[in-house]
């Protein structure tokens, strides 16, 4: 389904309940965004506009949507990190680490306000080194997860020991 002039006015719609203090869209804006958003899927569109307004306070721009309607691939998390640092900046540690879940590890190696203070033109090279922090990670994890699941299969096989013995021990009673 090709997404039309009452998409777009829906979603201004839904953007300008959420922010009240936004203008009221026109229509020169609502066919301006028709042009932006004319290969977007509406329900990709309005999902798009629900989810910003659930975790952003400030009203996006053409940008911001196209973010989330085409995320970035392989980025290692690096733009959650971005969005992390502009919606809690370097004094709110706790609500960013609940924020970013599985990422906060390798946030840690580098230290919340650190990353904050970060130019953008240090950003490529961050992302290049938050990949290779991620993946040591992973790397360890997946480890960590074998070597459980070894040492569960470890006990595992005592406990059936235990128990062929257990058994031989009481066949030899007999």
């Amino acid at each position: 389904m090709k997404i039309s002039l009452g998409h777009i006015k829906q979603g201004l719609f839904f953007l300008k309940t959420a922010y009240p203090h936004m203008s009221p869209p026109t229509e020169a804006q609502a066919a301006a965004w028709l042009e932006f958003f004319a290969s977007v899927n509406p329900e990709d569109f309005l999902k798009a506009i629900k989810s910003h307004i659930a975790t952003n306070k400030f009203i996006p721009c053409v940008a911001d949507l196209n973010e989330l309607l085409n995320p970035p691939k392989n980025d290692f998390g690096a733009q959650k990190i971005i969005q992390a640092i502009g919606k809690f900046g370097s004094y709110d540690e706790i609500g960013a680490k609940a924020y970013l879940g599985d990422l906060w590890p390798a946030v840690e190696r580098y230290g919340w306000k650190n990353l904050c203070l970060l130019e953008v033109d240090q950003l490529p090279t961050i992302t290049a080194q938050l990949k290779q922090v991620v993946e040591v990670i992973n790397k360890r994890n997946t480890e960590s997860a074998s070597l459980q699941r070894l040492d569960n299969s470890r006990e595992s096989l005592e406990v059936i020991g235990m128990a062929s013995g257990l058994a031989n021990l009481l066949d030899m009673n007999k």
